[in-house]
């Protein structure tokens, strides 16, 4: 949308929509984790990365540590973008 053009935006997508990821050349950004929470069924993976922090929601077998780095990749369709001033989404 055109009237955005210059302006704050925020990109969100929920913690389910977002990947642990290998080598994939396209589509893959990197980030150390900073916290993990398990859940029983799931873990959560709280991720710091270069354009802001991360959730990943992953199964329980999934093992990683505070510290370390994971590639992880989203879901494009999943994208949901808010004005950033009035926190709106941007249909």
């Amino acid at each position: 949308q055109s009237g955005y053009v210059g302006k704050s935006m925020i990109l969100g997508i929920r913690p389910e929509d977002v990947h642990l990821a290998g080598d994939e050349a396209k589509g893959v950004f990197t980030g150390l984790v900073d916290a993990v929470e398990d859940m029983g069924s799931d873990k959560y993976l709280f991720i710091k990365s270069g354009f802001g922090a991360i959730t990943l929601r992953t199964g329980r077998d999934i093992e990683r540590r505070v510290g370390e780095e994971v590639k992880f990749r989203f879901s494009g369709e999943k994208l949901h973008l808010f004005d950033g001033e009035t926190g709106l989404r941007i249909q």
